[in-house]
């Protein structure tokens, strides 16, 4: 059996740490090919994922792409109009677009703002990008600035596991025997520990030319018990040329940490590799409320991980602003009680014991917080911040406040409430990996290093990116393995073209080390 893995650069590379795929394995599609595997985490999932769409040249009815390293601009349109789909992607002003991660790209198809923009429409709606993650994969252009080939993926709430979009955009990818209609890579949203389960519907289509029969699908790696098989239609299938089959793979955590396996479909005498990424964030996520005032009405909310992930923002100005609201996947009908913490204009909010007033203040906190159309601003109430901390680009990465404040004048209308935000006693990661070296033995090239000796190691991550930067997170470019050993064979890399390898230790409690890198030359 050939493993083909995907299309990275102008070859194929293997993404398993075990087998490498040749590239003469490899058959290209039609230059023209498009192909949309479009995910969705907005309302419940019936019969496999009703909310779950995968377009392709075949039978979809689109336009010419937009693809230049200026503008990506693809749609597609089945017969149900109400499935449009339009994606329109600029780079900042002054930039092009190539391989590698865009993180927070805003929303608008200017083209001439500070940060890449981003326009998605689905249907009649125009959907919130704000803060969206696209990894361009690979994207090849010729000396008029035309794109040739691209691959993408990207997500509209990279952070929560819940009203957001995800998926894969392929344009003029070579594929393998038995092509993937939908991604061939599936980074789905952050999702807390045992939440609920987040799917992705594929769907493969036989495009050998003759009737095939799948065999067992499975999921390979260290990770594979975080993503779940169900509603296969393509094991032990007899998919006849040009049919199609199905299977939604689901993604729910176990463990806190990066996640990454290898969704394995083999049919006939190939198989097809789909790279399933995902993360489940460190720490504790809680928020409680309760009072006699009217957003509780006498009642205690608790909201915790699992069934609800908590969303924790800070505000573009540092850190002034922090907002925290429960969300949960496919389900639109929860209207949980929002907490809003404020600091004196110009100020983060520290930690400490603060005085809160009725807003909007400009010289001291606030707490407000609302609920199925109720709102509490108080007219004074006490801020006790025992813990945050604040990343390098003032994002919020761990708090846990408690307040107490009134809704009105009266003394029994009061409102007490903690909120928990990756509450974690230990937040360091295990340290870097140590002296990584290249091994070459024939035509055999390895990679091997020194793993940390810390206690609470659990294992290292490394991923392959083409370029001389460094993958700048766990998830960004392509998987190459996930373990505890010091070492593993590389696959084929495409010729003429530079790659680098990062390496991430992830401990016990799913903390990431920094990122430790080496270059390599195919």
């Amino acid at each position: 059996m050939t493993v083909v893995i995907a299309a990275f650069g102008a070859a194929v590379v293997g993404l398993s740490p075990v087998t490498a795929a040749p590239a003469g394995a490899v058959t290209t599609t039609s230059p023209n090919t498009l192909v949309i595997g479009l995910f969705s985490t907005w309302g419940a999932p019936t019969s496999g994922g009703s909310y779950s769409h995968a377009y392709d040249y075949q039978d979809a009815a689109m336009g010419v792409p937009v693809v230049s390293t200026s503008q990506i601009a693809v749609g597609a349109g089945p017969s149900n109009p109400d499935a449009d789909f339009f994606f329109d992607l600029y780079p900042a002003a002054g930039h092009k677009l190539g391989i590698g991660d865009l993180p927070n790209v805003g929303p608008g198809i200017s083209g001439t703002g500070p940060t890449p923009a981003l326009e998605i429409v689905i249907g009649s709606t125009v959907q919130n990008v704000v803060g969206t993650d696209v990894d361009i994969l690979d994207l090849a252009a010729d000396s008029a600035g035309k794109v040739t080939r691209f691959d993408l993926v990207f997500r509209t709430s990279p952070a929560r596991a819940s009203n957001g979009f995800f998926g894969e955009i392929r344009y003029g990818e070579p594929a393998a025997a038995g092509q993937l209609d939908s991604a061939t890579t599936i980074q789905y949203p952050q999702s807390a520990v045992d939440g609920i389960a987040v799917n992705a519907v594929e769907r493969v289509r036989n495009t050998s030319g003759r009737a095939q029969t799948v065999g067992a699908l499975s999921v390979a790696g260290n990770r594979r018990q975080d993503f779940t098989l169900h509603g296969d239609t393509c094991t032990r299938a007899r998919v006849p040329a040009n049919g199609t089959c199905w299977v939604t793979v689901s993604f729910r955590p176990l463990a806190a940490g990066p996640s990454a396996a290898i969704l394995v479909i083999p049919m006939g005498e190939t198989a097809a590799h789909v790279e399933l990424d995902g993360n489940a964030p460190v720490g504790v996520n809680e928020q409680i409320t309760s009072g006699s005032d009217y957003v509780d009405l006498n009642r205690t909310w608790d909201y915790k991980d699992g069934p609800y992930q908590l969303d924790g923002a800070a505000s573009a100005n540092g850190g002034q602003v922090l907002g925290f609201a429960p969300t949960a996947a496919y389900d639109e009908s929860i209207t949980p009680i929002h907490v809003v913490f404020s600091a004196p204009t110009g100020q983060r909010v520290t930690a400490g014991i603060h005085q809160a007033a009725p807003g909007p203040a400009t010289d001291a906190y606030e707490v407000y917080a609302d609920g199925e159309g109720r709102g509490c601003g108080g007219t004074s109430g006490q801020i006790n911040v025992k813990q945050v901390v604040y990343g390098s680009d003032g994002a919020l990465l761990h708090a846990d406040i408690a307040f107490t404040q009134w809704c009105t004048e009266a003394p029994a209308d009061k409102m007490t409430g903690e909120v928990k935000w990756r509450v974690e006693s230990d937040m360091t990661g295990p340290g870097a990996v140590a002296r990584v070296r290249l091994l070459t033995s024939g035509a055999a090239r390895s990679l091997s290093w020194v793993n940390p000796t810390a206690k609470d190691y659990r294992y290292t991550l490394v991923r392959l990116s083409e370029g001389s930067t460094p993958a700048p997170t766990p998830a960004s470019g392509r998987f190459l393995y996930l373990g505890a050993s010091s070492g593993f064979t590389l696959p084929a890399l495409g010729a003429g073209v530079a790659y680098t390898a990062t390496f991430f230790t992830v401990d016990t409690n799913g903390n990431v080390s920094p990122a430790g890198s080496l270059a390599l030359a195919s």
